[in-house]
């Protein structure tokens, strides 16, 4: 009962507060996943935000020419973990806001745009143990020799979308449903980033007709300023944040002094903030968009699309404004942003022959 994929998100390999930047942590974590699909899976998806490029470990120490070793190192480890303990056939890399750099890194490398063609969905980086052009050194520094593990590895941003008939899967890391991002946030902030940036509001507009691509070439200017290595916007955001980590934080999604012993081995949690009031939107600019695999088979039965970026982990059903069905399902996520003892985060899967995947709050 092999599953059809597993996905992780959030796991930010690389930053302070990554609970799986420790060997041990990802040893358990591999263990755990190899139990939920008994030792295999056809995809592992990584939805955004795997590797830390834009959060120093120490405010100021940002290496210009890539990630850092220590980032390297994490993700070396966490793959070697994975491969140990789990046959992968293929890896899937879908681009977050945290790793949006790296990927601007890799396209350049392979020559290719920041901006895939959704008709194909993603870029073959690796196919049946041979590099492609450009993605060999990439690939070496964040994965290793065992990349030649992977059957295929592929690249995708700033959606993936899998398969064409029901179930219809889209994966999307988050940051196009941020407020911040697509230009829905106060004034004040945009008016602080401009200061440090000269990059202002993007103009997306959330009642009117975007496409995808509309939608990324107005804000791919704003993400690169506040994302990039060199980001003066993210040094000082990051120094504020490591002055007041002393203080009570609201980015842990579970009570901090709850023992991971007595979480649940699968939650459903309510989606809130921005991600919650733009997902349904952002649903609908996939279904009307000419780039996007339109979906064939049984209207009636839900459409997926797959989330992170606010680490929390769990279900909503939504209708799109075309009588469309959707499950929304959050695959984030794997920091200890709250304090506490946090050792735990979410690992969504499908396991072949089931009617819907299951979210599941694993502790290592």
């Amino acid at each position: 009962m092999a599953s059809h994929f597993v996905a992780l998100s959030d796991i930010h390999l690389g930053y302070d507060n990554a609970v799986l930047n420790d060997h041990g942590a990802q040893e358990r974590l591999a263990g755990e996943i190899a139990k939920l699909c008994e030792g295999e899976t056809d995809r592992l998806i990584l939805n955004g935000d795997a590797f830390e490029a834009c959060v120093p470990r120490g405010a100021g120490t940002y290496d210009p020419a890539g990630f850092t070793p220590f980032v390297a190192s994490c993700a070396r480890g966490f793959f070697e973990a994975i491969l140990t303990n789990i046959n992968v056939e293929s890896l899937i890399i879908v681009w977050g806001n945290h790793d949006y750099a790296l990927w601007k890194r890799l396209a350049a490398a392979c020559g290719v745009p920041t901006f895939t063609n959704l008709t194909k969905g993603d870029i073959l980086l690796q196919h049946d143990g041979q590099d492609l052009p450009g993605s060999t050194a990439f690939l070496d520094d964040l994965i290793g020799p065992g990349r030649l593990n992977f059957s295929r590895i592929r690249s995708a941003y700033p959606n993936y979308i899998l398969g064409r008939y029901w179930p219809y899967l889209a994966f999307h890391h988050g940051h196009y449903l941020d407020d911040l991002v697509i230009g829905q946030d106060s004034e004040a902030k945009y008016i602080g980033l401009r200061a440090l940036t000269g990059v202002g509001r993007p103009s997306v507009n959330v009642n009117d007709d975007e496409t995808v691509k509309s939608i990324h070439d107005k804000t791919e200017a704003f993400i690169a300023a506040t994302w990039e290595y060199n980001s003066k916007a993210r040094e000082l955001e990051w120094a504020m944040i490591r002055r007041l980590q002393t203080q009570p934080s609201q980015c842990s999604y579970f009570p901090v002094d709850k023992a991971p012993a007595e979480l649940p081995v699968a939650t459903v949690e309510p989606f809130g903030g921005d991600l919650g009031k733009n997902v349904l939107w952002y649903a609908n600019v996939l279904m009307a968009d000419d780039t996007t695999p339109a979906p064939l088979g049984r209207p009636d039965d839900p459409s997926y699309l797959f989330v992170g970026h606010d680490h929390r982990g769990g279900f909503k059903h939504l209708v799109g404004m075309d009588g469309r069905p959707w499950q929304v399902v959050n695959t984030g996520g794997w920091t200890n942003d709250g304090g506490g003892p946090h050792v735990h985060g979410h690992v969504t899967l499908w396991t072949k022959n089931e009617d819907t995947p299951s979210v599941h709050c694993i502790s290592v």
